[in-house]
């Protein structure tokens, strides 16, 4: 008869328990009540002790009563771009999040319409792309690299003219 192979669960990574510890933070959790909510909920005394599924249970409990308390706000971009997700040899939805979000930095635009506007302009004038969700990696790359390029040299252009941009 052979003995079954014990399986370990994975643990909470760092990640999760910083989240963890600025959430508690935020909401001023005393001590005594972070723990006793481990113990009864997770049969657990310290965060490090939480798998991987009980840490994201624990952290979505945490972000519910701090958005409910006014103390933190749930990004709604998030989740932007994700249904383009999975493509073979284009984007992933985090660098088109980075493209949009350094875009932002760089223009200030007034309204969502501005940026898509000018920065489908900047795409098209620079890189021959009509739209974000069509850029191709190796296209997305040299985005990134120019708009830091911009960022990095101070670059100042209005909400509404990135013809500008060199």
């Amino acid at each position: 008869m052979r003995a079954k192979a014990s399986i370990k669960p994975a643990f909470a990574d760092k990640g999760q328990i910083k989240r963890i510890h600025v959430l508690a933070s935020k909401l001023e959790l005393p001590d005594s009540v972070y723990r006793k909510w481990l113990g009864e909920r997770y049969n657990v005394t310290s965060s490090k002790q939480l798998t991987v599924d009980q840490a994201k249970d624990f952290i979505r409990g945490l972000e519910y009563f701090a958005v409910q308390c006014g103390y933190w706000e749930r990004d709604p971009n998030k989740a932007k771009y994700n249904e383009l997700a999975g493509r073979q040899g284009m984007a992933s939805p985090a660098q088109l999040r980075m493209v949009e979000s350094i875009w932002v930095e760089l223009t200030k635009p007034a309204t969502d319409a501005e940026r898509d506007s000018t920065l489908r302009a900047f795409l098209f004038k620079r890189f021959k792309t009509s739209h974000l969700k069509f850029l191709d990696l190796s296209t997305v790359d040299k985005v990134i690299c120019a708009l830091k390029t911009m960022k990095e040299r101070g670059w100042k252009g209005s909400a509404t003219t990135p013809q500008e941009a060199a």
